[in-house]
């Protein structure tokens, strides 16, 4: 039943233009975390999920000392 519906859609480049549009939206996801500047946004995140539910300063790394 599948091979009788794959051969009477009429869009044979639909499959190959999901798998572009795929590829492209898992390259932007990859080459976005890795941008310039975003080490220090992942330090920030990283640190607040570690933290006590005070807010983390950049100063003191995550100390509660204050």
């Amino acid at each position: 039943m599948k091979s009788e519906v794959m051969q009477n859609m009429p869009w044979e480049w639909m499959p190959v233009l999901s798998l572009i549009i795929f590829v492209l939206v898992f390259l932007g996801a990859f080459f976005w975390s890795f941008r310039p500047g975003s080490k220090e946004l992942y330090e920030q995140i990283t640190a607040n999920a570690l933290s006590d539910g005070q807010k983390v300063n950049s100063e003191n790394k995550g100390s509660n000392n204050e």
